[in-house]
């Protein structure tokens, strides 16, 4: 199967590929989109995602913000303690971590976020890996 998608939706509401169940979190809170050409990510599920990304807020009420601290580390994986909850069959409980490189270029809102220009990709430990590019990589 191959996954295709020229947006992220965040929210709490089921229509959204990211589900976060927060009070302050708006029913289509914010969207991730793609900037500029696709490169190839592959992994068991197949897909396509872009080398930049920005973030928009869909009109949320509160902003958009990562459990209310500026982080410059995002988790994903299918567990509870993972910032970005994916669960696909071959995803391990946390099976990556997507790291900000350098210092950040821009802060989003009036509470700091912040947005990096470069980004690492770490494996942590996963069962099946992470691949970028038809690669397996481990950072």
């Amino acid at each position: 199967n191959q996954v295709k998608v020229s947006e992220v939706r965040i929210g709490r509401g089921a229509e959204c590929e990211i589900s976060l169940q927060w009070d302050g979190m708006s029913r289509t809170h914010a969207v991730i989109e793609g900037v500029g050409q696709p490169s190839t990510f592959v992994n068991s599920e197949g897909g396509k995602i872009f080398t930049s990304f920005r973030i928009r807020d869909c009109g949320s009420s509160n902003g958009v913000f990562v459990n209310q601290v500026k982080v410059s580390e995002v988790r994903i994986g299918r567990g509870a303690e993972c910032e970005i909850s994916l669960q696909w069959d071959g995803m391990s409980r946390t099976h990556a971590v997507i790291e900000g490189v350098g210092q950040p270029s821009t802060f989003v809102n009036s509470e700091g976020g912040k947005i990096f220009t470069s980004f690492r990709i770490r494996d942590c430990g996963s069962s099946n890996g992470v691949f970028v590019n038809q690669v397996k990589v481990s950072e």
